[in-house]
């Protein structure tokens, strides 16, 4: 799930996020250990809150407080 939000601020449409992985959109800005952290909780099921650091699809670097809640259908 993609929220308007989320498209607003970053540029990107749903159809370019749905079924990325979290380094892949939007470009990330955070340390290896940090995106470590955060992947293996969500890819485990679990929820992650945090700050991130990213650039948006038309290269400006922002700080965002985020909310990660996986969300898995049938095949995964």
């Amino acid at each position: 799930y993609v929220n308007p939000a989320f498209e607003t601020i970053m540029g990107y449409r749903k159809a370019e996020v749905i079924g990325k992985e979290l380094t892949e959109v939007p470009k990330n800005e955070n340390k290896s250990d940090y995106i470590d952290t955060r992947n293996s909780y969500v890819k485990t099921g679990k929820e992650w809150e945090g700050i991130c650091y990213v650039k948006g699809k038309n290269g400006e670097k922002t700080q965002h407080n985020v909310r990660i809640i996986p969300v898995f259908g049938e095949g995964g």
